[in-house]
């Protein structure tokens, strides 16, 4: 099976704060792209249909819904995409010609995305 993603995934260990309407924990990133990342979960796990802020040093807050969670881990989607400069910002190097690619990906995921319309 081959799996679809929208962007490249880079694998890291980067600290955040995540906050829910109910909760703030000290996270984990185990990846990040430009459309979302894996967190670690606090004890308990979140509300299925979770919002949450991450706030990542050096980075302006980020909202994101999680879209699913196993054990404790979580996938978050960022309801906007972060910019490619943030990726590289955060020391992850896109391949050659991967800036044009990430942008329009990016792009057409905030275009699709009903949250963001409005």
């Amino acid at each position: 099976m081959v799996e679809k993603r929208g962007a490249l995934r880079f694998p890291t260990d980067l600290e955040a704060n995540c906050q829910t309407a109910d909760a703030s924990w000290a996270s984990r990133l185990c990846n990040i792209s430009t459309g979302g990342c894996m967190i670690t979960l606090p004890e308990g796990g979140l509300p299925g249909d979770a919002t949450l802020r991450l706030r990542i040093r050096g980075v302006a807050a980020i909202d994101a819904d999680v879209v699913w969670q196993h054990r404790s881990h979580a996938g978050v989607r960022f309801r906007a995409p972060l910019h490619p400069a943030v990726i590289e910002h955060l020391g992850f190097a896109l391949p050659a010609g991967d800036w044009e690619s990430t942008l329009r990906t990016a792009r057409r995921t905030a275009s699709d995305s009903p949250e963001l319309r409005g």
